[in-house]
């Protein structure tokens, strides 16, 4: 014999549970609305119909046959799957609060954008209340329908302005925090004798190159927040200038077990990596008025495209100009580290090679632990002075192609 279906046995318990009731009653009207509510499947609804059959027994409404036959009926009514309300309702209701907060905070403020995501919020934080703390044959059933809407809609608004201000107040005490850390680590960094002063004196002294060390508002969101181009150390290059974006006690962080007695050096290799950057691509593009570019920061594969600067511009958009360029920064931190700290250069040099190979299947454009190996393997350096030219002569005479060049070159 066929098993009656979930529906079947809810209109069978309620049909009865009518029969037992007088014609037009309150109970009648109030069975017809839970019969609703177990045919959606809305969670509590057999615990409410339990309630109200044991108020009926205890005022000598239904005799205990009546009753126990009743709750047998209803035991039967399996539920049935929920479906994915109960999961969906809330993950809508955080997805909308996490895009909001977002939009608020990261994105140009838009009316239309947080009005429809304020709507979305209250929708599904009132679905929530509706069916968990108000149900229609639940305890607040005597509250009547416009009571009813009325507490439901306070608590989907307030819930979502509750959530909404926490979310703001914990941005801004994260970013407060962060900031501070930020300035505290700018601050050392422009004392006297502090890795950056060493290096800014060294970029003057030896390629006359003036170096600013980026405060909290030019550099803080370029090395803290995770958005596309932001890293925990880079340069920006300026007419007559350069200015190094750099959160050391994060780089130190992100570098990941770095030696105690090779923070210092690792971290100057890093700002002489960025350094390079100044001094390799800048010298190859002209003054105002002029159309005439280098082509020493260029990537052989993508060289024959250049003849002005905004060929030159897509060029290091490409990823064998962009590695090219990295190639010629990781020599140089290796040459850098090999005339500065001659005794830990070795050391230093595999931590930037493994970091390259570990990091090389996401990025490519990083993908330089060949030329390390030829840096590290040629005659170094004899002076600061002559790193440059050392750079570029390592980074050209290296053996080190990838796919990437033969496939910029095959296009």
């Amino acid at each position: 014999m066929k098993k009656p279906t979930y529906a079947t046995r809810i209109e069978q318990l309620f049909d009865e549970a009518e029969g037992l009731t007088t014609p037009g009653s309150h109970e009648q009207w109030w069975l017809q609305i839970l019969r609703e509510d177990a045919l959606r499947k809305t969670i509590g609804w057999k615990a409410a119909f339990g309630r109200y059959v044991h108020r009926l027994r205890d005022k000598n409404l239904l005799r205990v046959s009546d009753v126990d036959h009743l709750s047998e009926l209803a035991t039967a009514c399996d539920d049935g799957d929920p479906g994915w309300e109960p999961l969906l309702v809330p993950l809508v209701w955080c997805l909308a609060i996490s895009g909001a907060a977002t939009t608020w905070q990261f994105l140009h403020w838009s009316p239309l954008a947080l009005a429809v995501l304020s709507l979305i919020m209250v929708t599904a934080a009132a679905r929530w209340a509706s069916v968990r703390l108000f149900p229609a044959h639940g305890e607040f059933s005597n509250f009547g329908p416009l009571k009813r809407w009325l507490a439901i809609t306070v608590v989907a608004i307030g819930s979502t302005m509750v959530a909404m201000t926490l979310s703001l107040v914990t941005h801004n005490i994260a970013w407060k925090i962060s900031t501070r850390r930020f300035e505290s680590n700018h601050s050392d960094q422009l004392q006297a004798g502090s890795a950056f002063s060493v290096l800014r004196a060294l970029a003057f002294d030896s390629y006359g190159v003036t170096l600013v060390l980026g405060d909290a508002a030019e550099s803080w969101g370029a090395t803290t927040l995770a958005f596309p181009g932001a890293s925990v150390a880079s340069m920006d290059l300026r007419p007559g200038y350069c200015t190094l974006n750099i959160f050391p006690n994060e780089l130190l962080r992100w570098s990941e077990r770095v030696a105690t007695e090779f923070e210092r050096p690792w971290l100057e290799g890093v700002m002489a990596h960025e350094l390079a950057h100044c001094l390799d691509i800048p010298r190859d593009l002209p003054p105002f008025g002029s159309k005439s570019v280098g082509t020493r920061s260029i990537a052989p594969a993508d060289v024959a495209a250049i003849h002005d600067v905004d060929t030159f511009v897509a060029a290091t958009k490409r990823v064998a100009t962009q590695q090219w360029q990295e190639a010629f920064s990781d020599t140089f931190a290796v040459g850098f580290w090999r005339l500065t700290a001659p005794m830990q250069a070795a050391a230093l040099a595999k931590k930037l090679h493994d970091k390259r190979v570990d990091s090389s299947g996401e990025d490519k454009t990083h993908s330089t632990a060949c030329w390390i190996d030829h840096a590290l393997a040629a005659t170094p350096p004899t002076s600061l002075k002559e790193l440059v030219t050392w750079s570029d002569r390592q980074r050209a005479s290296a053996k080190c192609s990838t796919h990437l060049d033969v496939a910029v070159a095959a296009r």
